[in-house]
């Protein structure tokens, strides 16, 4: 029997944004909360591969332990994760030099900081290639935000409590949890990058 756990790190926003969107996908056509889970093993298997891991299972524990058999990134890693959350931070706006590729909000900086760690962890091995200078804006990643807030969304029941918000637009694909009329978690990932 396979013993399952929670790793160290998120998954890539490549895989979650996969995953997000052939969700909305189906929810927008059948009202069914499936993903298309050949498609997410691509996006994995690609990953892998991008990281040069080797995974005899094929599956994102490689990318963790990826992480800790390279120092440089474990100590950037190691560093970040001490930097926050900050007091009352309830998200992040995510960019790789001046782009924006991706938004974490939770109902409370307890929920972020429940999750800082995994979500440091797979931002380090997104992170862009050595020498990148350009700077993201925080006009920007306010742009990204406004995306997202005025976006259409397709509601679907929670599973358990709450409805599901699930998003497309041109530039974005996003899922939110709302119970009570509060984000408990969403999720936005930029469609090009």
């Amino acid at each position: 029997q396979r013993d399952f756990r929670q790793g160290a790190t998120f998954a890539s926003r490549r895989v979650r944004r996969v995953k997000n969107d052939t969700v909305f996908g189906n929810v927008a056509r059948s009202g069914r909360k499936a993903t298309d889970q050949s498609m997410v093993w691509r996006t994995i298997s690609a990953e892998l591969d991008r990281l040069d891991v080797q995974a005899h299972s094929g599956t994102l524990e490689a990318a963790d332990r990826f992480l800790e058999a390279h120092s440089a990134l474990a100590e950037a890693a190691a560093e970040l994760k001490q930097f926050g959350p900050l007091p009352e931070q309830r998200g992040l706006v995510v960019a790789l030099g001046s782009r924006v590729v991706s938004a974490e909000v939770f109902a409370s900086t307890e929920m972020l900081a429940a999750h800082w760690e995994a979500l440091v962890g797979s931002l380090v091995l997104d992170a862009p290639p050595a020498g990148a200078t350009n700077r993201p804006s925080a006009t920007s990643a306010l742009r990204f935000l406004d995306r997202l807030v005025e976006a259409e969304a397709t509601v679907a029941p929670g599973v358990g409590l709450g409805s599901e918000y699930h998003v497309r637009t041109r530039s974005l694909v996003a899922q939110a949890l709302v119970h009570d009329h509060m984000v408990v978690h969403a999720s936005a990932f930029a469609l090009a990058a």
